[in-house]
């Protein structure tokens, strides 16, 4: 159980983290949350959460149908039997805001293109490594689907289809870290740190470079 809280503390990406969660777009998201949701009203329910983060959150779509993501998110989580708690739920939507303002084709390449990749991303010949709403890896879908990445990309690139890859992955991460620790802020912490690298991204990080700093190396 200490091996997250050591990445807590020495992940190098914990800003962006702290930027999420403190103060920021989970804290904003929760409070609608509570102010808006209730489970006997599910999918209508939460249709006004997310009208109501419109006007919070200018990166969002605001010309999107709420009660169709809505409905895609009630159906994302009892198809991956994800709990629609208020915590899952406020995941699930700052990861939407974050990775794409509920647009279902944001398309990602890369962060840290060469002037050559950049060339072929933006002629088209350059294929994304990311897609759909939830910025999942294409790869993921792949190889958890046994497909082509065509398909992959197209299962993806819709409202419902991005959002059931991308809850099934954020489900996986969530049963992997609870697992490891008790402690809800270091999960999310995790988390928000680890759901574009992979499982314990962060926490490998933060182990390296404490080995780095105890024995003087730059291990990679």
């Amino acid at each position: 159980r200490k091996f997250l809280k050591i990445a807590g503390g020495a992940f190098v990406g914990a800003a962006t983290t702290d930027t999420i969660l403190r103060g920021g777009r989970y804290d904003k998201v929760s409070q609608i949350l509570y102010e808006h949701f209730g489970k006997e009203n599910y999918t209508e329910s939460l249709a006004k959460v997310i009208e109501a983060l419109k006007p919070l959150f200018p990166t969002i779509d605001q010309w999107i149908n709420s009660q169709e993501w809505a409905e895609a998110i009630h159906e994302a989580c009892d198809k991956n039997k994800l709990e629609p708690t208020i915590e899952n739920l406020a995941i699930l939507l700052t990861l939407i805001i974050a990775e794409s303002g509920f647009r279902t084709s944001p398309r990602i390449v890369d962060l840290w293109l060469t002037p050559s990749e950049n060339t072929l991303e933006s002629t088209g010949l350059l294929e994304p490594k990311t897609s759909g709403p939830m910025e999942l890896s294409n790869r993921y879908i792949m190889a958890d689907e046994n497909i082509s990445y065509e398909e992959a990309l197209e299962k993806s690139s819709t409202v419902k289809g991005g959002i059931f890859y991308g809850t099934k992955h954020v489900k996986m991460l969530l049963d992997t870290y609870a697992e490891k620790s008790d402690s809800h802020e270091t999960i999310l912490r995790s988390f928000f740190a680890d759901y574009n690298a992979g499982a314990f991204a962060s926490r490998n990080a933060g182990l390296q470079r404490a080995i780095n700093e105890v024995s003087g190396s730059n291990l990679r």
